[in-house]
């Protein structure tokens, strides 16, 4: 049990989250995972809460089945992508003027992952989506219209993954069997489609994404990672919600520890929602001498650097740009970033975690 993670950023304002991991072992490392946790975020003022549950069956062939039930962020339909489109080379454009109604959503997953071969996973689940309508908060004076879209939807998804590492380095640990690294990267190709008529499903489209990763190690302390991922919606045949793998917003404060993501940090989160497509890069460099090693009384309480650099493009968005600097050490993790639209700069930004008791 983490005591406490708190932090800053744009996205989210003043977050919290807190984790509790309860694992029951069984013979033959098979384990039983369970995983609660609860987050707030003061900029929308949004809770989040995630149950995830895993049973490793069989330890030597990654073998392992995943429930996942969580609220994901509000959202908005693909009725309001094409406003969006009209509206977006206006030089005064929010999306606070469209009038764009939001639906809360909830979310369950069962997902079953096996090794085929080292390095190569497989991964069939169901996902299913249920959105409720918020109430549109109304100015003084406003007189609310009637919308035409439901007060509900229902999203019904299986889909397929398939994830391959080439000279995937492993140990044993027990009868447990563990990834390490690979001088090679991590490739994977996900096909999802929407079934209407199943548990209240109203959705019909077909979805894709594709994703490389990789981390580089190198000169002992030092790494660079990359992310690459393309994604989109095919034969959409009704209303639906754009909810990619590789490409959403993080309901949480960031660690130090994790891998570099397809999350920007100053993009506002409608614009996740508010296209079809996407391609993206994001590269991270870390060593613990960049700048701060001429500054010796305050490096001695930095343990390593990172230079941010992403680069995003959509319909709604062709050019978008993200760098930032970041430092960190046991306790906390800061980074400032600035992005760039068409070549011209948007805003500046950072964000702080504390990641309190995290080696207790």
């Amino acid at each position: 049990m983490n005591p406490a993670m708190v932090g800053y950023s744009k996205n989210l304002g003043f977050s919290f989250r807190q984790r509790i991991r309860y694992r029951k072992w069984f013979p033959n490392s098979r384990y039983l995972s369970i995983a609660p946790e609860v987050g707030y975020g003061s900029r929308r003022n949004e809770f989040f809460y995630r149950l995830t549950t895993d049973w490793l069956y069989i330890p030597q062939r990654l073998g392992n089945i995943n429930l996942t039930f969580k609220n994901g962020s509000k959202t908005y339909s693909s009725s309001f992508i094409d406003e969006v489109n009209q509206n977006i080379d206006s030089i005064n454009f929010s999306f606070d003027d469209l009038k764009i109604r939001y639906y809360n959503d909830f979310h369950v997953q069962l997902e079953n992952s096996y090794e085929v071969l080292n390095g190569l996973m497989l991964y069939g689940g169901i996902s299913y989506n249920y959105r409720r309508a918020m109430k549109i908060k109304l100015k003084e004076g406003e007189i609310e219209i009637p919308s035409q879209l439901k007060d509900n939807y229902a999203d019904f998804i299986p889909y397929v993954r398939i994830s391959y590492t080439p000279f995937q380095y492993y140990k044993m640990d027990g009868k447990q069997k563990i990834y390490l690294d690979s001088p090679f990267p991590t490739v994977s190709l996900e096909v999802a489609k929407a079934i209407s008529g199943i548990m209240r499903s109203s959705s019909e489209f077909e979805k894709w994404e594709m994703d490389i990763h990789q981390t580089l190690h190198f000169r002992k302390l030092r790494s660079l990672s990359y992310r690459a991922s393309m994604g989109s919606f095919f034969n959409q045949k009704s209303e639906y919600f754009v909810n990619f793998r590789y490409f959403q917003r993080s309901n949480y404060p960031d660690t130090w520890d994790d891998r570099i993501g397809g999350v920007f940090n100053l993009l506002d989160f409608n614009w996740y929602y508010a296209t079809p497509n996407y391609v993206q890069l994001h590269m991270m460099y870390e060593s613990p001498f960049i700048l701060l090693h001429l500054f010796k009384r305050i490096s001695k309480y930095i343990l390593s650097e990172r230079i941010y650099a992403s680069q995003l493009y959509t319909p709604t968005r062709p050019c978008y740009t993200e760098i930032g600097y970041g430092i960190g050490n046991y306790l906390f993790n800061a980074a400032v970033f600035t992005s760039f639209y068409k070549g011209k700069i948007s805003e500046t930004g950072f964000r702080v975690t504390f990641e309190l008791g995290k080696y207790w």
